[in-house]
């Protein structure tokens, strides 16, 4: 009543077995991590591996549509691999920065064209992250886009230009855009109706993605879009 301190009671827990199995917890939690990273680092280095023998093999060949086929083959595997570059250097261990990988994906397949140097790029990418499940499908899809570009679209065009966007819509879908100023091409009958390996694995890749594509050929260019729902928000 006067303000004195008559007695005190003190309750204590012994909380060590918790923090020790906190402590094993996050132990744990490091490993995996390492141990992720170290497995994308080996099957990176693997595809990798498998690249170069295919280089190896292209000083034996002669004939140059063949050439183009192993190319085409290559540039197919380092798209991959460099999906699993980007987990292993990456923060996050589940999401790809999908801005820097296209801009690599690009200029890794502009140095395998000999006129490649004179094409100029463009991205305009949402801040986006994908799973590893949605980035393998959507690199392969850029690979062939970008390379039919390169091999097709250019022949005389003075300033050759490739564009790439990406963007998140409110219904959580997202819209792939990759398009050309190059000459441009029939599209009822050499995408519709196409059997040519690339076109063929878009739209397979696509529907991986359980998304839709569509072609459009304009009077300078072709311009490919390819819409598909995020990961998780189905």
């Amino acid at each position: 009543g006067n303000g004195e301190i008559t007695g005190l009671t003190i309750f204590a827990i012994n909380i060590t077995k918790r923090k020790m199995a906190e402590m094993r917890m996050e132990e744990s939690l490091k490993e995996k991590e390492i141990l992720l990273k170290e497995i994308h680092h080996r099957v990176k280095n693997n595809l990798q591996v498998i690249s170069s023998l295919l280089n190896l093999q292209l000083d034996r060949i002669k004939y140059s549509e063949d050439r183009e086929i192993f190319i085409e083959s290559i540039n197919r595997i380092n798209s991959i691999a460099m999906v699993h570059e980007k987990l292993y250097s990456s923060s996050s261990l589940n999401r790809i920065d999908m801005n820097s990988y296209f801009t690599d994906l690009f200029y890794s397949i502009q140095n395998t064209f000999d006129s490649g140097e004179n094409v100029k790029f463009v991205s305009n990418i949402d801040d986006l992250s994908l799973s590893i499940g949605q980035a393998v499908p959507l690199g392969l899809i850029c690979n062939e886009v970008f390379t039919n570009s390169f091999k097709y679209a250019f022949k005389g065009v003075k300033k050759p230009l490739i564009k790439i966007s990406m963007k998140r819509e409110t219904d959580s879908m997202i819209v792939l855009k990759i398009e050309d100023n190059g000459i441009g091409f029939n599209v009822s009958e050499e995408f519709e109706e196409s059997g040519t390996l690339g076109l063929t694995l878009i739209k397979a890749l696509t529907e991986q993605l359980y998304g839709t594509s569509t072609v459009t050929g304009k009077e300078q260019g072709v311009l490919f879009t390819i819409r598909f729902p995020e990961e998780g928000s189905t």
